[in-house]
């Protein structure tokens, strides 16, 4: 978990963390989970075990559809204004 603690420990406040278990047997989840409800911007999908490329391509997509979903709010603001 110092990967998480180092990105949480940095000065930049306003970033989100995106995490995808795949399908961990050991504490792995318990650990997440204790993270994800201590830090609103921790995002973890726990899901079953489909292997690293699917899972990968898996949490893509779903990035994505986040990331287009922030320029639609952006691009929407300033046609507002």
């Amino acid at each position: 978990m110092q990967a998480l603690d180092s990105l949480l420990d940095q000065d930049y406040p306003d970033f989100d963390i995106f995490i995808r278990d795949d399908g961990s047997s050991d504490t792995t989840c318990e650990i997440l989970s204790e993270y994800q409800s201590k830090n609103a911007n921790i995002n973890v999908v726990f899901a079953d075990n489909i292997g690293v490329t699917k899972s990968y391509f898996e949490q893509l997509s779903t990035l994505v559809v986040i990331f287009l979903l922030y320029v639609i709010k952006m691009i929407s603001g300033c046609l507002a204004s």
